[in-house]
């Protein structure tokens, strides 16, 4: 399979995202996993699950919302190919218990059973829901989701710098978690990332995500079937936008948007069953909807007696109508809004404190303290994510407030203060400046701490 396909520029999809794509704490496995150097894709799925279907022992009584998790897993292994073959769930007394489905324990009660590290994660029911793991044959998707957000290359499959980005932002113990069941750690809580994954979000879907927040509002609560009506009319919003536009630009975001809407509302030529457009309508919604529950902008409400949120059932809450009232009218102009407003307007939806930071050091030692933790790539470091890791980092942690417009600036202030110590040049020949190298001296005398980092000025 290809791995599916953005124009960065624009933030439209030529090919679309589906339901597999909807927990962004597998994207933190993937980067942990992925290489920089290129790889086939199928290696590189083959060692995310080695990684997210890693089996910890666990005893049943560990949570009690793990055997009833489990028990859905074994309820949808009916329809297909179950991950847990052996177990089986039964009433007893009353109760619902897990029981050996094979063996000379046939029918005996599970005292402890190896559970697939995703499993044992999302059965968590804290988490704002409890969707999204993937057998083995679905790894794949998870490397081409990855891809399309332009965390790893979607043709040689090896880590990006945005990747990298990822990365920086998951703390130690979230990374661990993946190969050392942790009970202290959950690395499908995205709190750390929130900021890094809307941003993410807006970049490659913010003009879809944009114009049909909108419209969910107006429902105030819907299934994930009732969204699919004001997916598909913002889908006919947008072309009809690009239609009346006829720049060449616009062009071919028209011609990228038709192959969404195509794959959407026309399946004739594949199948002839009835409904099938409301499946794939379904299919192309769930990341929409499920990507914004994980950073906390809809609210999934489908919580069973065990707290487990296993259904597409949603409603607004005052994230939504924020990211509806802050972020939404930026609609058509969101490069404009990503460099020069997003992080005034993510703290207003995220009711985080924004103090400008208006002394260069201050920016620039921020900036260093991002720099410390990139790895080095040859021509120097990449400043539009150095700037990204920088201006998170300072919203999340109170120590001032910036736009990643403001950074370039101060870089340029910097460099003039302590000639060939900071240094930039461009992405290719003739091009824009985009990296950054700084003497050890310099990071030295300007590093600040930052949350976990490990640096101090």
């Amino acid at each position: 399979m290809a791995a599916s396909r953005i124009n960065p520029s624009t933030g439209f999809i030529t090919n679309p995202v589906n339901n597999f794509m909807i927990r962004f704490g597998h994207l933190k496995a993937v980067v942990d996993v992925a290489s920089p150097r290129s790889e086939p894709a199928e290696k590189l799925a083959k060692r995310l699950y080695e990684r997210i279907g890693n089996r910890f022992n666990l005893p049943a009584g560990h949570n009690p919302s793990l055997s009833a998790y489990i028990a859905a897993k074994l309820f949808e292994g009916r329809k297909r190919r179950s991950r847990y073959p052996d177990l089986a769930f039964e009433e007893r007394a009353g109760q619902h218990i897990l029981v050996w489905n094979a063996g000379p324990s046939k029918g005996q009660a599970v005292d402890s059973y190896p559970v697939e590290c995703q499993d044992a994660y999302l059965a968590d029911s804290s988490l704002p829901s409890n969707l999204g793991a993937v057998g083995r044959e679905n790894a794949l998707e998870l490397v081409n989701w990855a891809g399309w957000l332009g965390l790893i290359n979607g043709q040689r499959y090896s880590i990006q710098s945005m990747g990298q980005v990822l990365r920086i932002l998951t703390p130690p113990i979230e990374k661990q978690a993946f190969s050392q069941f942790s009970t202290a750690s959950n690395p499908y809580t995205v709190l750390r990332q929130r900021l890094f994954f809307l941003y993410l979000l807006l970049l490659t879907d913010g003009e879809i995500l944009c114009r049909l927040y909108p419209r969910l509002l107006e429902m105030r609560k819907f299934s994930r079937m009732e969204a699919v009506v004001p997916f598909r009319d913002t889908l006919g919003e947008i072309r009809e936008l690009l239609r009346r536009a006829g720049s060449l630009r616009y062009l071919q975001r028209m011609r990228e948007l038709k192959n969404l809407t195509d794959t959407i509302e026309t399946e004739r030529t594949r199948s002839n069953l009835r409904g099938t457009r409301a499946i794939t309508g379904m299919q192309r919604v769930s990341p929409r909807l499920e990507n914004m529950v994980d950073i906390g902008i809809l609210e999934n409400t489908s919580a069973n007696l065990y707290g487990l949120k296993l259904q597409y059932e949603y409603r607004i809450n005052d994230l939504t109508e924020k990211f509806v009232r802050s972020i939404a009218p930026q609609a058509g102009r969101l490069d404009t809004f990503l460099s020069t407003e997003f992080f005034r307007a993510a703290a207003q939806v995220y009711g985080l404190k924004y103090r400008p930071a208006s002394d260069p050091d201050v920016i620039f030692g921020l900036f260093v303290s991002a720099y410390q933790r990139f790895p080095r790539e040859l021509g120097g470091k990449p400043i539009p994510m150095l700037s990204l890791v920088a201006a998170a980092d300072a919203l999340e942690s109170g120590l001032g407030s910036f736009e990643l417009s403001s950074v370039f600036p101060v870089l340029e202030e910097i460099s003039k203060r302590h000639p060939g110590k900071v240094r930039m040049s461009g992405g290719h020949i003739g091009g824009r400046l985009e990296f950054v190298s700084i003497d050890d001296a310099i990071v030295e005398s300007y590093r600040m701490r930052v949350g976990d980092a490990e640096v101090e000025r």
